[in-house]
């Protein structure tokens, strides 16, 4: 791992030098706009030209999905906007316990950057660099398509540098394209991120094959100890013993309450809580077990399901050997089971699967990834290891961007392809272009004032944290 993080920043810095050489040569053809430099060409017209003359009728087909995407997307990205705001709001410790800012820029490492390695995989720039100019070229080259399908003239195409980060967009012809009915221009708009969408279906079947032909099932993944919620107000009954365990870095103290033994993490201090989260005093806890199930008294497991049906073999007092995978290393655990807190004649090991999110938008993102792979099922490889996993985090990064430009892209903020579309949706509506100019400015200015509003709430509890 250490040797591929060195190669891929050395790939970082001979792309970044790269590009300042090229843009040099190239200088005469360079026009800077801010900090963006833009390096225009005809390339790819010739494919765009043919491919929005032979196939018009492919096109039209397609034009009413086009639109009918980009208003789910745009109305998708303005409820999660709306949904992070009021999670800020309503729960401001949100920001306790995720450091990375509300608005996260798309660059290399930034998982590890702002520490969302829970949150998304390891995003590295030969990743980066591969999937971003996959999905940039198929979102302007759709763009180009049906601009020249509706016989909106193209300037140019090209690249578009910041730094080391590589973009490219196709230049038309603004006031060609205002001269276009409503619906065309609906078409020209929304193409890009439905050509996003498509593409991300693609790649997401590919990704499922390739995970289906390469993972194998190989043991049941927890990552809590069981555990139990308790009303703070019965916690006067409870017998706080002398008994202190520090296990997998929890310093553990043991209380008893109506004849069981639970384990409170922490300070004994509850005040202002209704309830308290503690672990049941199980087996699991006490070895400090860790690591992936793969092997239950010589029995393979290869899910829950195999290790639901073993334990259902036993009783509690039942002694058993146990082995996982943690971090690549195998570890062996002598165990006594114990018993179901709710059925004393089930034999518990004291281990749980939580922190699934289940509502909302990473609800959503846990559904999607779970038709691939079970969260909670360790997999082995039919070939090195290390070859598969960038293989599959290569494809399902490709599925990330475009979603995420998809989204994105559909703000209905004046520099995105959302913005013109919302003012063109107010037109048609209201046939009057000051209000939908109106429109479109108040839309821009207001989401916005959000987004800085939320960057500015979360620098204040950061500093002030």
């Amino acid at each position: 791992m250490v040797s591929f993080i060195a190669f891929d920043l050395t790939l970082l810095v001979l792309f970044t030098i790269f590009i300042i050489v090229f843009l040099y040569i190239k200088r005469k053809n360079v026009i800077r706009e801010g900090i963006i430099f833009l390096y225009r060409t005809q390339l790819g017209m010739k494919i765009m030209n043919n491919i929005g003359d032979k196939y018009k009728r492919t096109l039209k087909a397609m034009a009413y999905p086009i639109i009918i995407v980009g208003y789910l997307l745009m109305i998708g990205i303005v409820w999660l906007l709306v949904q992070v705001t009021y999670y800020y709001v309503r729960f401001p410790e949100i920001s306790q316990l995720i450091k990375a800012p509300p608005i996260i820029p798309l660059i290399p490492y930034f998982p590890q950057l702002f520490g969302l390695e829970a949150f998304f995989p390891n995003f590295y720039f030969v990743h980066f660099i591969v999937a971003i100019a996959l999905v940039a070229i198929f979102h302007e080259g759709f763009h180009g398509i049906y601009a020249r399908m509706h016989k909106v003239r193209i300037k140019s195409t090209g690249f578009l540098f910041l730094g080391p980060l590589l973009g490219f967009f196709v230049e038309q012809d603004d006031k060609d394209m205002a001269k276009r009915k409503i619906f065309p221009q609906l078409q020209i708009l929304g193409a890009g991120v439905f050509s996003n969408v498509m593409l991300g279906v693609i790649f997401f079947i590919v990704l499922a094959a390739f995970f289906q032909g390469v993972y194998v099932p190989s043991g049941a993944v927890f990552n809590d100890y069981s555990p139990a919620i308790i009303p703070v107000a019965l916690l006067g009954n409870a017998t706080i013993t002398d008994e202190r365990l520090e296990i997998n870095g929890l310093n553990l103290t043991r209380i008893e309450l109506d004849n069981r033994s639970f384990l409170i993490s922490g300070e004994f201090n509850v005040s202002g809580a209704e309830f308290v989260r503690v672990y049941q005093d199980q087996p699991a806890i006490r070895a400090g077990f860790r690591g992936a199930i793969t092997n239950v008294d010589g029995t393979d497991i290869k899910n829950h399901q195999d290790l639901s049906t073993i334990l259902s073999d036993y009783k509690p007092g039942d002694e058993i050997s146990i082995k996982t995978i943690y971090e690549g290393e195998d570890l062996e655990y002598d165990l006594v089971l114990g018993t179901d807190y709710s059925n004393e004649s089930r034999a518990v090991l004291g281990v749980s699967v939580t922190g699934t999110p289940t509502r909302g938008f990473r609800g959503v993102i846990s559904k999607i990834v779970s038709l691939v792979r079970d969260p909670t099922t360790y997999y082995e490889t039919k070939f090195d290891r290390g070859a598969a996993d960038f293989i599959y985090l290569f494809v399902g990064w490709i599925v990330i961007i475009n979603i995420l430009i998809a989204f994105a892209n559909m703000l209905p903020v004046g520099i995105f392809d959302g913005g013109r579309f919302w003012y063109l949706t107010v037109l048609a509506l209201t046939k009057s272009e000051k209000t939908a100019r109106r429109a479109y400015k108040t839309s821009t200015w207001l989401i916005l004032a959000l987004l800085a509003a939320l960057m500015a709430v979360w620098l204040f509890r950061i500093l002030s944290g």
